[in-house]
């Protein structure tokens, strides 16, 4: 929400908070002074100070009024009828406060549970989870929730969203490392049975046992944990930590994935669908 912009004219230090502070002192002290003043002269003076004195009592009146006057919510007299603005806006920031807190209490939940509940089963569809989300966003904006609370209400919506996508990518890299693993699998069984070079043969199984670990850990940055803490981002650094893989061998599995992996770094920086309506579709097709 944009703040409002301070006048040339008027100190860093010099808040509204301050100005109706300072008011609201100068009103009672003139308050204090024409009361003390006016009693002064009913004391003092004679019938013929009577009329001075009631103008004294009148404008110390007038003063009190204007420094309790924020605390009434409407005010009519002396042909004067107003809404007390400092109040209206207190009740309002009240109000707003607690549907801010409310809409936060609800969304968060909510969204845990659409996106935890049937997975695999029948679910909430990928549209209907999107359009839901989408509705709780545009609750917490128009409460004024700050844009971390947004994200941290909706964040498993995300996080699962995240999780489905990269996903696509989780069996064609499993066929890819199976491929390179299985060079390894073939030198371990061309020993034969009975293995007559038991040397080579459990060389050879150590080598596929290797080259299964690290299929097997690449793997792992699948999971829904390690795209939590490291992202999409983490999934590449596996790669490229295998050395089942080449660069060659990544680069060429990201280009045939071109599509895929743009929605999914998208999706990361903007948190939002850059196809929706291809991933919405791509959904009946699984």
């Amino acid at each position: 929400m944009a703040k409002k912009e301070k006048s040339w004219w008027q100190p860093g230090w010099l808040t509204g908070e301050a100005i109706r502070a300072l008011v609201r002192f100068i009103m009672g002290v003139f308050a204090i002074s024409l009361f003390a003043l006016g009693t002064r002269i009913v004391w003092k003076g004679g019938a013929d100070s009577a009329a001075l004195a009631g103008v004294a009592i009148g404008g110390g009146g007038f003063c009190l009024i204007f420094f309790f006057l924020t605390q009434f919510k409407k005010f009519k007299g002396f042909g004067i009828e107003a809404e007390s603005w400092e109040r209206e806006m207190e009740d309002a920031k009240r109000i707003t406060d607690n549907l801010r807190n409310l809409a936060q209490v609800v969304a968060e939940p909510s969204v845990m549970v659409l996106m935890r509940t049937g997975r695999w089963s029948s679910g909430t569809s990928r549209r209907e989870a999107h359009e839901l989300v989408g509705r709780f966003e545009k609750l917490l904006t128009a409460t004024d929730t700050s844009k971390e609370d947004i994200e941290r209400a909706v964040t498993d919506y995300y996080r699962y969203t995240l999780f489905d996508m990269v996903a696509q990518l989780r069996k064609p890299l499993e066929e890819l490392l199976d491929e390179k693993v299985k060079p390894f699998k073939d030198s371990m069984d061309s020993f034969g049975n009975p293995v007559t070079d038991l040397a080579g043969h459990n060389a050879a199984c150590e080598a596929w046992q290797r080259a299964t670990e690290k299929a097997v850990k690449a793997m792992q940055s699948f999971s829904l944990e390690n795209l939590t803490a490291a992202g999409f981002g983490g999934v590449i650094e596996a790669m490229r930590g295998c050395d089942l893989l080449d660069q060659i061998n990544i680069n060429e599995f990201l280009g045939a994935f071109k599509e895929e992996v743009a929605d999914i770094q998208f999706l990361e920086e903007y948190k939002k669908l850059r196809r929706p309506e291809v991933w919405f579709d791509s959904e009946e097709t699984e």
